[in-house]
């Protein structure tokens, strides 16, 4: 596999292994390490511009809590897309369709709950399909811990793009 660095975005390809032609991987770190402490925290991570990219895979990356999680103590996981770059016109993405994984709730768009202390130390995948006709050009994760986290829990977020071409229609 082959690795290099680009404005602090890692390109890996894949073909050099494997000798599949126009098979790429572009990896990058959407959410630097961050322990989250504060009630009602919401922290996003980049967005990843998704265009002529076929899929976007997150990773939610979460580590052992500091604190007893519990009903009234906890952190969710949301995946948000929009059609800009303007961090108020990102909304949570609902539609079943335009995920591979399923959703913990739908109404709210949320991939995770993690509000007992087994849950934590945890990878939460959410993999959107980029190339389906409701997608939308940019998806980022959202971090919200509720409850008073005195004190913290990690968290850290990759995407990978990956699939340059469009699949044909019937993968939907």
């Amino acid at each position: 596999m082959a690795f290099r660095t680009l404005n602090s975005i890692t390109h890996v390809t894949l073909s050099s292994i494997f000798h599949l032609p126009n098979f790429s991987e572009y990896c990058f770190q959407m959410l630097a390490p961050v322990v989250l402490a504060e009630n009602g925290d919401h922290n996003e991570s980049a967005h990843v511009d998704g265009l002529g990219w076929a899929r976007v895979k997150h990773q939610a990356l979460v580590g052992n809590s500091g604190n007893m999680l519990a009903a009234g103590l906890y952190l969710s996981i949301v995946l948000q897309h929009s059609d800009t770059e303007t961090d108020g016109d990102f909304a949570a993405v609902t539609d079943q369709e335009l995920l591979e994984e399923t959703f913990d709730d739908a109404a709210s768009g949320r991939l995770a709950l993690i509000n007992v202390p087994a849950e934590d130390q945890v990878v939460v995948n959410a993999e959107y399909k980029q190339s389906h006709p409701n997608a939308k050009r940019y998806t980022r994760l959202s971090f919200v811990q509720v409850g008073n986290h005195a004190n913290g829990i990690p968290c850290g977020a990759i995407g990978t793009k990956y699939h340059p071409e469009t699949p044909n229609a019937d993968e939907y």
